[in-house]
Order: structure tokens, then C-alpha cells, then sequence
């Protein structure tokens, strides 16, 4: 049930469709989705995975963006 590279998902959306569907800013989800195994009920919507996906990548993003070092030449979103 992953979006294929073609930017269509098995049901035909496209990647900014399913990225509004998930509730975000994004059009595209590559690199946005946490590459994992994940456990589902069979009655599982596709965008209820793919929404879980996203925010496990935020959450490790997050995560290490607070752990970088801080002398690293990163800007801030927003900041340069």
C-alpha cells in the first residue's frame, strides 16, 4: 500500500492529493514517510498508514534536529 514512485497511490491519488488527505502543507511524500514495517488492522484505511508514516518521520526528525550538533552549518527553517 506504499505510494508508488509514479506519484499515484493504489486508489489513483496523487502525492499532493494524499498529502492534504493527511492533513499537511507538503505535495510531495518522498522522503516524508518513515520507511518501517507497520502493524495494521485489515480494516485500515491506506491514509491512516500513510498518515502514521509521516508523523513517525516527524517525530525522528524532530528528534534529531534537537541533537545536532550545534555548530553545524544548518540553517533554521525560516532563518538564514
Amino acid at each position: 500500500m506504499p505510494i508508488q514512485m509514479s506519484g499515484m497511490t493504489q486508489k489513483g491519488m496523487s502525492d499532493q492529493e494524499v498529502m492534504r488527505l493527511i492533513g499537511v502543507s507538503e505535495t510531495f511524500s518522498e522522503g516524508l514517510l518513515f520507511p518501517d514495517t507497520y502493524l495494521f488492522a485489515k480494516q485500515s484505511r491506506d491514509i491512516d498508514v500513510l498518515s502514521r508514516a509521516y508523523r513517525t518521520m516527524q517525530r525522528h526528525l524532530a528528534r534529531e534536529w534537537e541533537t545536532r550538533a550545534a555548530d553545524l552549518p544548518i540553517p533554521i527553517s525560516g532563518r538564514h
